[in-house]
C-alpha cells in the first residue's frame, strides 16, 4: 500500500469523525423535538379521556347549572298553576261573605237615594217645572202624592200628615247635594245613587248629632235646618221607617226574596243588574283597604265589561254554595272547574242548569280576573284573609314544601315532557311515574331555602357546595359534619337528600331535561347533552379543580404504570383562568392551542425565551392572558412534559428509556464514534508520515 493511499485513508477517517459531531447534535435535537410533538397528542388524549371520565364518574355533573334553572321554571309554573289557583275557593267565599254583609246598607241607601231623586225628577218632568220647585214639593207639600200622582209620599206628607216641615230652599239643596262647611265636605242624600253612600253617610252624621249636642249644632249649620223644628229628625225617620222598612222591604217581599243582599250579590255577579259596571269590593268590606274590582262573571279578558251572563238567581246561588260538591267555592268541586275537559264542562252545565257558553264565561272569569287580579291582591293580606305574602313568594314556599315533604301535590310535580322526580321525599315508578311512597324529610322551610341558595357555598345549587355533598355521599365524615353544622340537618336528612341528588336527579331527570334548558356556558352554545356538560366540567376542573378537588388520576388514560394526579393547572392552587380561556387553550383547531401540533411548539419556544412567540401567545385574542397566566401555563407545560409526556411516549413506542435519555444516548454514542474515527484517522496519518520519513 502506497504512502499516498494510506494518507488518504487517514484523512477519510478524520473527516468521518469530524462529520459525526454535528450528526450527534442533530440526533440529539431530533429526539428532543419528539417530546413537544408528542405533547399535543398526550394533551388531546387527556382532554378526550378526561371528558369521558367526568361524564361517567362525576356525580355532580350538570346539577349546579340545571337544578337552579329547573327550580326557576317550576316556580313559574307553581305561581301560575298553584299559588294563584289554590286559594280561589277560599277567597271567593271571603268575597261573598264580605259583599253580602256590606250589601245590606248599600241596598237600602241606593234604593232610598234613587227613590228620592227619581220622584223629584218625575214631578219636574210631569209638571214642566224646575228642579227647585219639584224638590220643594217633595219636602214640604203635605199632599204631595195626591197632588202630583207620585209612587211615593213626600217627607212632610208622610211624617206630618197635614202640616209642612217648611224646609228652606237652601236646606233642600244642601240635604240633596251635600255642602262644604269649614273646608269639610258633608254628604247629600243623592250624591251617590248607585251605592247610596250619600244616604248612609248622612244618617251616620245624624246618629252622631243625635247623641252629641256639638255635632247636633254642626249639623244644623251645615244643612240650614233646626233641631227644634224636627226637620232633621223627621227626615231620618222618613228614610228608615218609610223608604227602608216599607218600600224597600215590600219591593223584595213581592219577589219572594228573604235576603235582599244575597239576591243583589248574585244579580250583580251574574248580570251586573245592581250596578252596570264592576263594583269596588272595598266599598263592601272594612277589611279590604284598596280598590279591588272584577268580581263579576261578566268581565272579559283585560277587564272590559261584556254582556251579562244571563245566569239565573237559582243557578248563581248553587254555583256560590260551598256545600255543593260541584261549585267553584267548594274546595273539591273547584278541581272540576280547574280541570274542565269537554266532558266535565258538559257535566257542569247539567249540574247548574247553565249553557256551555255560560260555563265558558265562568271559566274565563275564574282564570283571568279572579286568578290574576283578585287572588294576587288578597293573598298579600295577613291571615285570616290571605297569607301575608305575594304569589311569587308563596310559590317558593309551595316548592320547598313539596320538595321536602310532598304535601302540596300528592301525585308529584310534573316537569317538562311528563317527567317527575323533583322531590327529595318521593320515590316514583320510573315507568308509570306513579308515586310509590313518600318519605318526608321534615326539613324546615328556612333550611330548604338555604339548601337552594346559590350564594351559600354549601348548597345544592352552588358549584363548590355540590362537591361537599358528593364527599358526604361517599362517606367523608368531615363533609358530612360540615353539612350538619351548616344546615342543622340530621344524618337521615342528609342521606335522603343525597339519595335524591345522585340517583333520581343525576341519572333520571337531568339527562332527560337538559335539552329543555339551553344554556350558554363557556362559549358552548345550545348545550343539550351530557358530554357537552362534561366538556365544560373538564375545563373548570383543569383551571381550578372545582369538580374533583383532589384531582383526576390520569394514569389509566395513558396506560401509565403508576398513579398520576394533579395534571390540572389549578391544583393545588386554583389558577386565574376562567372557563372560556381554558376552552380556548384546549381547542385543537386553534393555531396557538397547546393541543395543536404547531401550537405546542410555539409554547415551548416561548418557554425557551422567544419573545416573539411569548407575545404572540399572550396577546392572542383567544386567550387574553396576563404575564402571570403565561408563566403559570408555561410552567405547567414543562411539568406535563417532564412528568407525563416522557413516560407516555416511552411506553407507547416501547422504548428502553424516554426520549430525553435516548437523545443523550444517541448523542454520546455518536460523539464517541466521532472521536474514535477522528482519532484513528489522525493517529494513522501521523504514523504513516513518520514511517515514510524514516525510510
Amino acid at each position: 500500500m502506497s504512502k499516498l493511499y494510506k494518507l488518504r485513508l487517514s484523512f477519510i477517517l478524520l473527516i468521518i469523525g469530524i462529520g459525526l459531531i454535528p450528526t450527534a447534535f442533530l440526533a440529539k435535537g431530533y429526539f428532543r423535538d419528539q417530546v413537544p410533538a408528542n405533547a399535543s397528542e398526550v394533551l388531546l388524549t387527556l382532554k378526550n379521556e378526561g371528558i369521558s371520565y367526568i361524564e361517567q364518574e362525576y356525580k355532580g355533573l350538570c346539577i349546579p347549572e340545571v337544578l337552579p334553572r329547573m327550580v326557576e321554571e317550576e316556580l313559574i309554573d307553581l305561581e301560575t298553576d298553584v299559588a294563584k289557583v289554590r286559594h280561589i275557593p277560599q277567597f271567593l267565599r271571603f268575597i261573598k261573605n264580605e259583599t253580602i254583609n256590606g250589601f245590606s246598607p248599600i241596598i237600602n241607601g241606593s234604593k232610598a237615594a234613587k227613590e228620592i231623586n227619581g220622584v223629584i225628577g218625575l214631578v219636574q218632568v210631569q209638571n214642566s217645572t224646575s228642579f227647585v220647585n219639584a224638590s220643594d214639593y217633595f219636602f214640604n207639600n203635605y199632599e204631595f202624592q195626591d197632588n202630583y200622582s207620585t209612587p211615593i209620599e213626600g217627607v212632610s206628607e208622610r211624617m206630618m200628615g197635614s202640616v209642612s216641615l217648611n224646609y228652606s230652599d237652601i236646606a233642600q239643596t244642601r240635604l240633596l247635594n251635600g255642602f262644604t262647611y269649614d273646608s269639610t265636605v258633608y254628604p247629600g242624600l243623592t250624591t251617590n245613587l248607585n251605592f247610596g253612600f250619600g244616604v248612609n253617610n248622612w244618617l251616620e252624621f245624624y246618629s252622631l248629632a243625635e247623641s252629641d249636642p256639638g255635632n247636633r249644632s254642626l249639623m244644623e249649620n251645615v244643612y240650614n235646618c233646626t233641631w227644634s223644628s224636627g226637620q232633621l229628625q223627621n227626615l231620618s225617620a222618613y228614610i228608615k221607617s218609610y223608604l227602608w222598612n216599607t218600600l224597600v222591604k215590600n219591593y223584595y217581599d213581592l219577589k219572594g226574596i228573604t235576603n235582599p243582599a244575597e239576591f243583589e250579590f248574585y244579580a250583580q255577579w251574574a248580570n251586573l243588574s245592581f250596578y252596570n259596571d264592576y263594583i269596588n269590593l272595598n266599598d263592601f268590606s272594612d277589611l279590604i283597604n284598596q280598590t279591588l274590582t272584577r268580581y263579576e262573571a261578566g268581565t272579559s279578558l283585560g277587564g272590559i265589561i261584556i254582556t251579562p251572563t244571563g245566569i239565573s238567581f237559582t243557578s248563581a246561588k248553587d254555583l256560590w254554595d260551598p256545600t255543593n260538591p260541584s261549585s267553584f267555592v267548594n274546595d273539591t268541586g273547584f278541581l272540576n272547574w280547574a280541570n274542565a275537559t269537554t266532558d266535565i264542562k258538559f257535566e257542569l252545565s247539567n249540574n247548574f242548569s247553565i249553557t256551555s257558553n255560560q260555563v265558558d264565561k265562568i271559566l274565563t272569569w275564574l282564570f283571568d280576573p279572579v286568578k290574576n287580579t283578585i287572588v294576587p291582591n288578597l293573598i298579600k293580606y295577613p291571615e285570616p284573609i290571605g297569607l301575608g305574602m305575594n304569589t311569587t313568594v308563596y310559590a317558593e314556599v309551595l316548592f320547598y314544601e313539596q320538595w321536602a315533604n310532598g304535601t302540596v301535590i300528592e301525585d308529584g310535580l310534573e316537569l317538562r315532557e311528563g317527567y317527575k322526580g323533583i322531590e327529595a321525599c318521593i320515590v316514583y315508578n320510573k315507568t308509570s311515574m306513579e308515586v310509590l311512597y313518600i318519605t318526608k324529610t321534615n326539613i324546615s322551610l328556612e333550611i330548604v331555602q338555604a339548601l337552594f341558595d346559590k350564594a351559600n357555598t354549601s348548597s345544592l345549587t352552588n358549584r363548590f357546595g355540590i362537591v361537599t355533598w358528593i364527599k358526604a355521599a361517599e362517606g367523608d365524615s368531615i363533609a358530612q359534619n360540615e353539612l350538619i353544622s351548616t344546615f342543622n340537618l340530621t344524618v337521615d336528612q342528609i342521606n335522603l337528600t343525597n339519595g335524591w341528588l345522585f340517583s333520581t336527579l343525576r341519572y333520571d331527570i337531568i339527562p332527560n331535561l337538559i335539552k329543555q334548558y339551553p344554556l350558554d356556558l363557556c362559549n358552548l352554545k345550545n348545550i343539550d347533552s351530557m358530554p357537552e356538560f362534561a366538556e365544560i366540567e373538564f375545563y373548570r376542573q383543569w383551571a381550578n379543580g372545582s369538580s374533583i378537588p383532589e384531582g383526576i388520576d390520569i394514569a389509566p388514560f395513558l396506560s401509565l404504570e403508576s398513579s398520576t394526579k394533579n395534571f390540572e393547572i389549578g391544583i393545588p392552587i386554583p389558577s386565574n383562568l376562567n372557563c372560556t380561556q381554558s376552552k380556548s387553550l384546549w381547542d385543537e383547531n386553534s393555531y396557538y392551542s397547546f393541543v395543536n401540533r404547531k401550537g405546542i411548539s410555539i409554547w415551548y419556544e416561548a418557554k425557551l425565551g422567544s419573545s416573539n412567540h411569548y407575545n404572540a401567545l399572550k396577546f392572542s385574542s383567544n386567550f387574553n392572558l396576563t404575564d402571570s397566566d403565561m408563566n403559570t401555563v408555561l410552567n405547567w407545560l414543562v411539568y406535563i412534559r417532564d412528568n407525563v409526556t416522557l413516560r407516555y411516549t416511552q411506553i407507547k413506542e416501547d422504548l428502553p428509556v424516554n426520549y430525553y435519555e435516548l437523545a443523550d444516548l444517541y448523542y454520546i454514542g455518536i460523539m464517541i464514534g466521532a472521536i474514535g474515527f477522528s482519532s484513528v484517522g489522525l493517529i494513522f496519518g501521523v504514523i504513516v508520515s513518520i514511517y515514510h520519513k524514516k525510510r
